[in-house]
């Protein structure tokens, strides 16, 4: 999995490479500055799933707000909600459909991004802060919320060859136990590191991949850990985007590898300035 990820970077970058037209810097990151703008974005994520003789469809709408002073300080706020639709497989000869919706964690982001000639910086915080959490009765209850706060650290590093961005991420991420739960203190969850390969062929149009690996320390630690279970988890995501003056639109295919397991996730966002100045 591995070989092939870094496979496909690497053609990115040469695919990227031959077919890009000549560029100009302003559009990958060398903008006029910009005293404050606020940004809303609208986006929704899909997956589906084959689960004990059931099709399960997820969708993720969520709506979230960014606030950018003086380019360097982003401030964000998302909101989320699950959807999930049931229906039983073609062989089973009893249709059994449902839907079910519930709200997810609010997530706040702070994030300082400095820049230095073709160099662009991210160090920020992302916390996460639990729906109101309950304990389902049946197996039917349909709970999205973690019910943990969370806090993400994380410092991310791009640079410039234009027409392409080679960057990396990583991320280290502590979560509270369940809210209401005797144990107290903060669990080191999730350490995430990723590789990014950005291709703008014109004004308007940019290609990226992003592959990244995570290891996870909820398995080893739950009291329900199977034999077998894999903490790490392996994903490859592939983004279009076309952006115009105010606004962009961007499309997204990401597979997860874990535990023997690919799950396909499709995600369509748009991004509108509100107002800037």
């Amino acid at each position: 999995m591995v070989k092939k990820i870094f496979f496909l970077l690497f053609l990115c970058i040469t695919m990227a490479s031959l077919w890009a037209e000549d560029a100009e810097h302003n559009r990958i990151g060398i903008e006029k500055r910009q005293d404050f703008k606020m940004e809303m974005e609208l986006s929704n994520r899909m997956k589906f799933q084959f689960i004990s003789g059931y099709n399960i469809y997820d969708f993720l709408p969520q709506v979230g707000f960014n606030f950018i002073i003086f380019d360097d300080y982003l401030f964000s706020i998302n909101q989320s909600i699950s959807v999930r639709m049931k229906e039983s497989a073609p062989m089973f000869k009893e249709k059994n459909f449902a839907i079910k919706a519930a709200f997810n964690d609010t997530v706040l982001g702070f994030t300082w991004q400095p820049s230095y000639q073709r160099w662009r910086f991210k160090l920020g915080l992302v916390s996460t802060l639990p729906t109101v959490p309950w304990v389902p009765k049946n197996a039917d209850s349909f709970v999205t919320g973690s019910g943990r706060f969370g806090e993400e650290v994380f410092f991310a590093v791009n640079y410039i060859t234009d027409p392409v961005v080679i960057g990396g991420r990583v991320s280290y991420t502590f979560v509270s136990p369940v809210i209401k739960n005797k144990e107290s203190g903060w669990i080191p969850c999730i350490l995430t590191s990723a590789v990014n390969v950005t291709a703008v062929l014109n004004h308007h149009i940019s290609l990226s991949c992003i592959a990244a690996i995570s290891w996870d320390s909820g398995p080893l630690q739950s009291s329900h850990y199977i034999s077998g279970q894999s903490s790490l988890m392996e994903s490859v995501k592939f983004n279009a985007s076309w952006t115009e003056n105010k606004w962009s639109i961007s499309g997204e295919l990401e597979f997860l590898h874990s535990s023997g397991v690919v799950l396909p996730i499709w995600g369509l966002s748009f991004t509108r300035e509100l107002y800037g100045k």
